[in-house]
This record gives C-alpha cells, sequence and structure tokens, in this order.
C-alpha cells in the first residue's frame, strides 16, 4: 500500500521514476527583492550562484520563485548540504539542485542584474531549463 502511496504521488508531481536531472552549485539564494520608493514587495527570486573559473561567486541561473518546487536541508546534518527541487520542461518536470549555503536575502537591487554588469551572460555555465 505504501508503495502504490508512493507512485501515485510521484506521478501527481510529473517526476519519472529514475534518476532526475541534478546540478551542483556552491550558493542557493532566495531573494525578496522591494521598490526602493514604496517598500513594496517587486518580487521573489531564486538565484543559483557558483564559482566559475574565479574565486568569486557569480550568477549561473535564476527563476521567480514560481519554478521552485521545494528546497531540502541534506539528511546528513554534518554535510551542511541542501537540495532544491525546481520545476523544468521535458519529461523529468523537476531537477535537483545541491548547494552547500542557502541563504534568503531582502534587496532594492537585483542581484542578478548587478552581477550581470561585471559577468556577462555568455559566461555563464547554463543548466536544464
Amino acid at each position: 500500500m505504501f508503495a502504490v502511496a508512493v507512485l501515485l504521488s510521484s506521478s501527481v508531481l510529473g517526476v519519472v521514476p529514475g534518476d532526475p536531472p541534478a546540478e551542483r552549485v556552491d550558493l542557493v539564494e532566495i531573494n525578496h527583492c522591494y521598490n526602493r520608493d514604496t517598500g513594496d514587495r517587486r518580487f521573489v527570486q531564486i538565484i543559483y550562484w557558483d564559482r566559475q573559473g574565479t574565486a568569486c561567486l557569480h550568477v549561473r541561473h535564476w527563476h521567480m520563485a514560481d519554478k521552485l518546487h521545494a528546497i531540502h536541508p541534506a539528511g546528513d546534518r554534518a554535510a551542511r548540504a541542501y537540495t532544491v527541487v525546481r520545476k523544468i520542461e521535458g519529461p523529468q518536470a523537476v531537477q535537483f539542485v545541491r548547494a552547500s549555503r542557502y541563504r534568503v536575502t531582502h534587496t532594492f537591487d537585483d542581484p542578478e542584474e548587478e552581477d550581470r554588469k561585471t559577468f556577462p551572460l555568455e559566461a555563464r555555465r547554463t543548466m536544464a531549463k
């Protein structure tokens, strides 16, 4: 009976049996960006930061919060890792992204746009969409 419940819940989420695509990044950020004049929240985005050829962290990928399915701490607390489950297109429907660090920020400026000023889009390693 438990196996049936697991299979049914997997099909509801659109997960196909087998290993879903996985990525690894250095940091996952949940960024709440606000309007500087009114203080109203403009958007919430998920930003994936990675070291890409330098010691500095740069944005590897980002998406709005509506594509976020879940964030889970690793089962092993000593590992201090986080797993993001994000919605993607394709037969798998979800992608796992593992990160060693996780943070929540509240800003007036968009960190992804700021990073783009010094690290061009063409230089970013891609992730599955």
